[in-house]
């Protein structure tokens, strides 16, 4: 028999002031794009409840790997780290409107431990280099004209600052992001806690 699979992925839940904000961003960017591209579709924002800053994307796990992911994590080092983030990018090869901002050291070195830890159990591997970012629209393949030629990227005047103070591994239960959460929280780990050797 098969084994079961479940998709998962590793990541930064957002406080609801950074949720709000980036919801009114959202909002920014759909009434900017109504305004200036009547011709093309509106933007479907991602739902608030799937707002979320992506650690590392696992694909489909088998459900007998979870409680070893689980062990390893509990072996990682997870401090605080706090990353603004001012630019709101287009990525045409994911199809995405997103925030972005600068790796800070000690998210750096978290993602790095991460991968040598994980590395055992064979996830799957992405293909691009780790980028720090907040997807705030998908599907938007249609978009790259537009987007060249009307203000993005953009640099926003203040940064919004990301400050988690949790890591955790979801399963991903959807693909329609835009209208419901589709996201489930399966354990959590708090940020801070120093491992004694």
């Amino acid at each position: 028999m098969a084994s079961t699979k479940v998709r998962l992925f590793l990541g930064f839940g957002l406080s609801n002031n950074v949720c709000g904000q980036l919801i009114q961003l959202q909002q920014y960017i759909q009434q900017h794009w109504h305004t200036t591209q009547r011709h093309f579709k509106p933007l479907a924002a991602i739902h608030p409840g799937n707002l979320h800053l992506t650690l590392r994307f696992l694909g489909q796990v088998e459900q007998e790997k979870v409680v070893s992911l689980c062990n390893r994590i509990e072996q990682l080092q997870k401090p605080r780290f706090s990353l603004p983030m001012s630019k709101v990018e287009h990525w045409p090869t994911a199809n995405l409107i997103c925030l972005t901002g600068i790796k800070s050291a000690e998210l750096d070195i978290m993602h790095q431990t991460l991968q040598q830890l994980i590395e055992p159990l064979k996830f799957f591997q992405p293909t691009q280099p780790f980028r720090p970012h907040i997807s705030l629209i998908r599907n938007v393949k249609d978009l790259a004209k537009g987007l060249s030629n009307d203000g993005f990227p953009m640099t926003l005047a203040q940064p919004i600052t990301f400050t988690p103070d949790m890591l955790t591994l979801y399963q991903s239960s959807g693909e329609n992001l835009s209208i419901k959460p589709c996201y489930q929280a399966l354990a959590s780990w708090p940020l801070g806690k120093q491992i004694i050797n």
